[in-house]
């Protein structure tokens, strides 16, 4: 007969398999998908399920492990944790999110911050600098903003010599390689957003307004 302790250990195992955990894992297979879960005494491939995409056998991968369930939440390849609103409440509620956890959620596709207890957007809103140089526009001044981890930048500014920097982009905000795209003034000059957070315009030469708007080639640039 099994005795009381035997009981007790067998009710705790129980109950603990059942809260959810976030553990890594290796992807064992795509089609179907299953994962074998570090710490899982039983080293066999589970099916998993994951709005992770391209996953690759052999790949480490993060997920949630709970009551004999596999949710892969993001790939090594990946730093930010991916997944749906139920993903993102699960870990609040489960007490696995931690201050600073990024999560992008594929319902919205936006990406979210845990903070001071709670899920936010990571969206700075729009920030007006000082600039340093050139003639800032009185109604559109220059601006920037973080949005989902990229920087976009907006407004209008009239720089008053060639290869001017107009500001420069402050940590959190700064672009992890320099960067050039064209802007609006006939698709003739391009910004260089500088991995040390200088934003200049650069040539061909000329000190008419410059338009931060919808240029094409544009392409909002990922900020670290």
């Amino acid at each position: 007969m099994m005795d009381e302790l035997e009981r007790r250990l067998l009710r705790l195992e129980q109950r603990f398999g059942a809260q959810p955990d976030l553990r890594m894992g290796v992807v064992h297979s795509v089609a179907p998908l299953k994962v074998v879960v570090d710490g899982d005494p039983s080293n066999t491939p589970v099916p998993a399920s994951s709005m992770v995409l391209d996953l690759t056998p052999g790949e480490r991968v993060q997920c949630i492990w709970v009551g004999g369930t596999v949710r892969v939440l993001s790939a090594r390849r990946y730093g930010t944790l991916r997944g749906t609103t139920a993903d993102m409440t699960l870990l609040d509620t489960s007490g696995i999110a931690v201050e600073g956890m990024r999560f992008f959620n594929t319902d919205d596709s936006r990406e979210y911050v845990y903070a001071a207890g709670v899920w936010s957007t990571g969206d700075s809103g729009w920030i007006y600098p000082a600039t340093t140089a050139g003639t800032n526009h009185p109604t559109a001044p220059i601006k920037y903003r973080k949005l989902n981890g990229r920087i976009n930048l907006g407004g209008r500014w009239t720089p008053t010599s060639d290869n001017q920097t107009a500001f420069t982009l402050p940590v959190g905000f700064k672009p992890d390689e320099d960067i050039y795209c064209f802007v609006d003034r006939t698709l003739s000059v391009r910004a260089l957003l500088q991995a040390d957070g200088q934003v200049r315009f650069v040539g061909p030469g000329g000190t008419g307004p410059i338009f931060w708007a919808t240029a094409p080639g544009f392409i909002p640039a990922p900020a670290g």
